[in-house]
């Protein structure tokens, strides 16, 4: 079943053609499958994502909170 927010976020994602990640927590949110999904970041999360974020402009975060399991893979030498 899908919700009314993962549909938001995957039209939303789809409109703008960006790329998404998910923390831990919001795994599920879209499918492994979709070329826009990244997987999950942080330090037990996916290398695509993790590099998304850290060469990322602009993160826009949707429902989220980062702590150090999400964004310590944002340094280098860190994961």
């Amino acid at each position: 079943m899908v919700s009314e927010g993962m549909q938001a976020l995957r039209e939303l994602a789809e409109y703008l053609q960006i790329p998404v990640y998910t923390t831990l927590m919001g795994k599920g949110v879209m499918s492994e499958k979709d070329a826009l999904y990244l997987g999950v970041a942080g330090c037990w999360g996916d290398y695509p994502a993790a590099e998304a974020a850290r060469n990322a402009d602009v993160i826009l975060a949707v429902g989220a909170r980062f702590a150090d399991l999400h964004c310590a893979s944002w340094l280098p030498g860190y994961t």
